[in-house]
């Protein structure tokens, strides 16, 4: 859209314009040139039109004529009346025109207005497919994520479940020792009493009972010893149901820390959602600014300073990294918000500078009171900033000190957890130990009871097993009690864990609360500031309107002025000229003066008819002026948008290849991960039927050489020798025969703990486990289970 300027000279009494005007086509002209001369502004349509051209050269003839003309008295009001027409034919022209370039102008908004809502449309359905595509590859990653999880607690339940194993083959084979053991000592136990009781019988039938004293009391040393082996007995199955206690501790234990693990999950997930709440809601407000920059109706856009944010794909993170995330997040947003405050008190420090050189530049019209109440509101409203300014600051250092603060918590809870990972294993190897001990102090007394059949000093003997039995049932009863303590420190522990948790989410509760309470703050006060911006602008937009009216007059008010001078001294001097002239020329003053008078009159509907052309023109003048930059500036809002389009298209081919690259590597991974999979589920398979073959081979023997018979050849000299069918190769019992000696009266004593021990060896020897084709005994259900299908084949 192009307009011209026409400086065109005021007309003189006569009505018509003096010489001396100009034309110029670009550049505007002062409004005072010369005394008699004024200036208004003519709106053309472009050159490149012919109508353009016309209306050129039609104003170069009529400055032609108008130069042709010498004399103001020459013209008659006829001629002064055709000249008022033309110029009120070419004000329509001007007219018309103006309301082509207007109509012209309208198209041209509307048809940026379309391209505008396409270019949205587009950007739209980008973001649209860019933010599936970013699911889709977090989907993706969290898929991945969860194999490796799931491969790494299934090599896990592996190495358990290989550990229980061995654990459990240890325990049975302990047990096993246990059991022999306790079935030695209570042999030799009974031999050793057997033994001190021959002689006792021997001496009493030979002396006629001599000692009953000694009697009594080897059958009451006797009673106490079978009163121990079966305290002891009831110790060991107490140590054993403490064992199991204590592995369901440990479970239990283990239970709590995959719940603290899964709720420190969940604390992650809600952390990672509200940080994309905090994205899509800053997102949000960035769009809203961004519209209303783009309104053009009283809003500021600072076009430099909006800020995109940049959806980058980020794996998912642990504990730590989604911390430092959220962190990074609320002080961005801090930033954010602050600078956005600095940059409307910047531009509220330009407008009150602007205002204030307008109020010293202006040397007619004032508007004091006007600029005092903007001046207290702006600093009513610096006040507000600066006070937000501290809050925000004093949020930030809260919200800081409170993440320390979860730090230090959190910090805490692994030291906890690591301290009851540390007490669970020292009582395990504190069991383990006693379990130690107990097989040494087993296997001193079984010693020690062999050195008492090798030097029969059987009162001293039994004193010192009375003592390592106490101080055997003393170390029970410690470690009972430690168990207890650990117990109740756990207990007390894991009560500080659930205080502290709940203290965590009370805390979290708090921030967000604040975090909302200061975001409703910080809306408040821009929807003030903008509400005082607006009220500002259209102050000083009627500041401005009213300058230029006022302007406008006072150059009105100097034209006349000098017209007024002009004519007095035209007037001073037509009277001197009567005085001095003949009468004769007093009729050519009349009609000079009824010309004048018509002059003037032509002249006043020409002035009416100038200020309605000038009022028209101020209108035009305001609406281009408002209508421009507006235009301009989205001119440039869309050449940023497209330039922004452009880059995004660019980022988003870039993160494209990326992400093509990561499912690639994702496959791989996949394929590599199935392989694996695939590789331990073999070689578990090929160690069972390992074990199962090599098992099941050393059993069956075991078992055949358990169930064939015994066959001992006995002579009447000879001693009669029986063996246990678990122990084979240890000497159970020797008994001499003697003509001296009653073995009547012998014999009970010492077949009653032989027909105990056969009896349950018997129950001991018969399998648990067999298989129902061929009756084949297994040790374990694995190896069973195995053999049967084999079998069923």
């Amino acid at each position: 859209m192009s307009h011209e300027q026409f400086n065109g000279p005021l007309p003189g009494p006569n009505g018509f314009p003096n010489p001396g005007g100009n034309m110029n086509g670009v550049s505007p002209v002062s409004s005072t040139s010369s005394p008699n001369s004024a200036s208004y502004v003519v709106l053309t349509p472009p050159m490149s039109n012919a109508r353009g051209n016309h209306d050129l050269s039609y104003l170069q003839t009529q400055s032609g004529q108008i130069l042709m003309s010498q004399s103001l008295t020459d013209m008659s009001l006829e001629h002064a009346l055709m000249k008022v027409e033309e110029v009120s034919r070419e004000n329509q022209e001007l007219r018309e025109t103006l309301k082509e370039n207007n109509e012209m102008m309208k198209r041209q908004f509307a048809t940026l207005a379309q391209w505008k809502e396409r270019v949205r449309e587009c950007n739209a359905q980008n973001l649209k497919k860019f933010e599936e595509q970013k699911k889709s590859l977090l989907d993706l990653h969290r898929l991945n994520q969860e194999m490796k999880q799931q491969l790494s607690q299934m090599q896990d339940k592996q190495e358990e479940m290989k550990k229980l194993e061995v654990e459990n083959i240890t325990k049975s084979t302990e047990v096993e020792e246990l059991k022999k053991r306790i079935d030695e000592l209570t042999v030799l136990v009974q031999a050793s009493h057997d033994d001190t009781f021959q002689p006792s019988e021997t001496v009493f039938v030979s002396r006629s009972v001599e000692d009953p004293v000694k009697l009594e009391q080897l059958q009451e040393e006797k009673d106490s010893l079978l009163m121990r082996n079966l305290q002891l007995e009831a110790q060991v199955r107490l140590f054993r149901e403490q064992n199991d206690q204590i592995l369901q501790d440990l479970e239990k234990l283990q239970k709590l820390k995959e719940q603290i693990q899964t709720e420190n999950s969940k604390l992650n997930e809600e952390n990672n959602q509200l940080q994309k709440k905090l994205q899509s809601f800053l997102s949000d407000m960035q769009q809203k600014k961004y519209m209303s920059g783009n309104s053009g109706e009283g809003f500021v856009h600072y076009g430099n300073n909006t800020r995109q944010y940049d959806y980058s794909m980020v794996d998912v993170p642990d504990e730590t990294k989604a911390r430092k995330q959220t962190a990074a997040v609320q002080t961005s947003s801090a930033r954010q918000d602050m600078e956005f405050l600095e940059m409307q008190t910047a531009a509220a420090d330009r407008c009150e500078s602007f205002s204030q050189t307008e109020v010293k530049n202006d040397n007619t019209f004032s508007v004091s009171d006007v600029t005092s109440e903007l001046r207290e509101k702006l600093k009513s409203e610096r006040q507000l900033v600066s006070q937000l300014k501290s809050q925000i600051a004093n949020q930030n250092t809260q919200l800081e000190n409170f993440q320390a603060e979860m730090r230090q918590k959190s910090q805490m809870l692994d030291h906890y957890k690591q301290q009851l990972d540390r007490q669970v294993a020292q009582v395990l190897e504190e069991n383990q130990q006693q379990k130690q001990e107990m097989m040494q102090q087993l296997d001193i007394l079984q010693k020690e009871l062999q050195q008492t059949k090798q030097f029969s000093q059987h009162t001293g003997d039994i004193q010192s097993l009375k003592l390592q039995v106490l101080t055997l049932i003393n170390e029970v009863q410690e470690s009972n009690a430690k168990l207890d303590a650990t117990s109740k420190a756990l207990e007390k522990k894991s009560a500080k864990v659930v205080e502290l948790e709940q203290k965590l989410s009370q805390q979290g509760f708090m921030a967000q609360k604040e975090r909302g309470e200061a975001d409703m703050i910080i809306e408040s006060l821009r929807t003030s500031l903008t509400s005082y911006e607006e009220a500002y602008k259209r102050e000083q937009a009627d500041h401005a309107g009213t300058k230029k009216f006022f302007t406008d007059l006072k150059c009105s008010f100097n034209t006349l002025v000098n017209d007024y001078k002009e004519l007095l001294d035209t007037f001073d001097q037509s009277k001197a000229q009567q005085s001095q002239q003949n009468p004769q020329n007093v009729e050519e003053i009349n009609r000079l003066a009824a010309q004048i008078i018509a002059a003037e009159e032509a002249i006043a509907y020409r002035d009416e008819q100038i200020k309605e052309l000038k009022e028209l023109n101020v209108k035009l003048q305001d609406e281009l002026e408002t209508t421009v930059p507006v235009l301009r500036a989205q001119a440039d809002i869309w050449k940023q948008d497209f330039d922004a389009e452009r880059e995004a298209r660019e980022m988003q081919h870039t993160e494209k290849e990326r992400i093509l690259t990561d499912m690639k590597n994702l496959e791989i991974q996949n394929q590599q991960l199935i392989e694996e999979i695939e590789q331990l589920s073999k070689k578990s398979l090929a160690e069972m039927q390992q074990r199962h073959a090599h098992v099941g081979t050393s059993y069956q023997r075991q078992v055949q050489n358990q169930l064939q018979p015994q066959q001992h050849h006995q002579y009447p000299n000879q001693p009669t020798t029986r063996y246990s069918p678990q122990i084979p190769g240890h000497l159970v019992h020797s008994e001499l025969t003697s003509p001296g000696v009653k073995t009547g009266q012998q014999s009970p004593t010492v077949s009653q703990p032989n027909s105990r021990v056969s009896a349950g060896s018997q129950e001991e020897g018969e399998p648990q486990m067999t298989c129902p084709k061929c009756g084949l005994p297994c040790p374990d259900l694995d190896t069973l289970q195995i053999h049967v299908l084999e079998c069923l084949e």
